[in-house]
């Protein structure tokens, strides 16, 4: 059974249909939209509602806009100083290898490190040698003895 229903617009004014449709936008302008009586259509007598919808984003999204602002700043220092120390970083480096190899004369790492190869060298011989005349040299020299 099919139900037939003519809706009429604009509604007449009183019928419970037309009063549910206003409180229906009265409700969206004041709790969404954030209008007063004044402001919605038809006129009603309530005040704007602070805490609607519409005013809360647009509120958050004008705080979101200023801190990103603030943050892009932080960010722009951040990065000029970072730069600053890279500089500086890159200019005590030209002192280690920078200068085609040459150490300056109170940069005392770098010299340790042109000769580290050689010294690492002469260490691990140092060490080997150590080794094998501890495990295999004087246990022998020890059973000759007895």
């Amino acid at each position: 059974m099919a139900i037939n229903h003519a809706h009429q617009y604009p509604q007449v004014v009183g019928t419970p249909s037309e009063r549910s449709d206003r409180d229906l936008w009265n409700h969206i302008n004041r709790y969404i939209w954030g209008k007063s009586g004044a402001e919605s259509s038809p006129v009603g007598d309530w005040s704007a509602e602070p805490y609607a919808i519409r005013p809360l984003i647009d509120i958050n999204t004008t705080q979101i806009k200023k801190n990103t602002e603030v943050l892009k700043k932080s960010l722009g220092e951040a990065r000029t100083h970072r730069n600053s120390i890279e500089s500086k970083f890159e200019k005590h480096l030209i002192g280690h290898n920078g200068n085609n190899g040459d150490c300056a004369i109170w940069d005392i790492p770098c010299k340790l490190n042109k000769i580290s190869g050689t010294l690492g060298m002469v260490a691990v011989s140092l060490v080997a040698g150590i080794i094998v005349y501890k495990v295999i040299i004087k246990p022998k020299v020890r059973k000759r003895k007895k």
